[in-house]
């Protein structure tokens, strides 16, 4: 397991210190500029009744009564490039094995190693992890930098922005879990790509629509982005026992289906 975790580890540092740069650079570049424009689009939002809803829809809450500063340090943990960059990260480590092993002509090298697959699996799952927790924990510290220099009485308690940052990363692992559950199912690699990102776009898309379509509101509960509402966390405080719970056990079956039919299906056909 030591020599499984230190290849994976070595094939996939760089790509997750990438990741983790670009989600702290985002969130605190984000977490600087939205103060400063807060007041001209609070304007903007009275005048266009439909970049209110779109802005409720993004950030799970109220926004009739204007944004206060609390709900505007909320949008960059649901900013669409901070989830795609956190998505994107979960989805190409999960792919690895068995999609992408197979895909790269390299799986007989790896099963030649006296593991069994569930093994390798597990080495893979505890790599993506760890790797998606410090991606979680660098774009925690942007925010946290650029909070600095907010007015003492305006900066958000720390606290809640843990809060906020364990409901995020527990739907890093909702996501990734997806994308392995995907890539035990095919042999290339670009297709369970493919279903991963489908996945979780279904997801943005279906918290989007929930407003404005009865459809999308009666299936709202399926999407993963129904169980995560920072801006919720932020504002009143209290962990979310329930969505947390949630996003973890639909990981935690995901991760299982992906496991076994990864111990159990031919390696060359699906």
């Amino acid at each position: 397991m030591r020599g499984l975790m230190a290849k994976s580890l070595r094939e996939t540092r760089r790509a997750s210190l990438s990741f983790a740069l670009g989600v702290g650079l985002v969130m605190s570049i984000i977490t600087y500029v939205l103060p400063q424009i807060m007041a001209g689009l609070n304007e903007f939002m009275l005048q266009v009744p439909f970049v209110r809803s779109a802005i409720a829809a993004m950030m799970g809450v109220d926004v009739s009564a204007g944004l206060t500063t609390t709900m505007m340090l909320s949008v960059m943990w649901t900013h669409p490039v901070v989830l795609a960059l956190i998505w994107a990260h979960g989805i190409v480590l999960g792919t690895r094995f068995p999609a992408g092993e197979i895909d790269g002509g390299t799986i007989d090298v790896l099963l030649g190693w006296p593991v069994s697959r569930r093994a390798v699996y597990a080495a893979e799952t505890m790599v993506w992890v760890a790797s998606s927790g410090g991606v979680v924990l660098a774009g925690f510290a942007g925010y946290l930098l650029a909070t600095l220099s907010l007015p003492p009485d305006v900066r958000p308690a720390l606290a809640r922005a843990g809060v906020a940052a364990i409901n995020l990363f527990a739907l890093a692992f909702a996501a990734g879990a997806g994308a392995m559950a995907a890539s035990s199912l095919v042999n290339r690699r670009g297709v369970a790509l493919a279903m991963g990102f489908a996945f979780v776009a279904g997801s943005f898309l279906l918290n989007f629509l929930t407003p404005y379509w009865g459809p999308a509101d009666a299936i709202g509960f399926v999407g993963l982005m129904e169980y995560y509402r920072p801006a919720l966390i932020l504002r009143d405080g209290g962990f979310p026992v329930r969505d947390v719970l949630v996003l973890v056990l639909v990981g935690g079956a995901l991760w299982t289906i992906g496991l076994e039919r990864t111990a159990r299906r031919d390696i060359v056909t699906v």
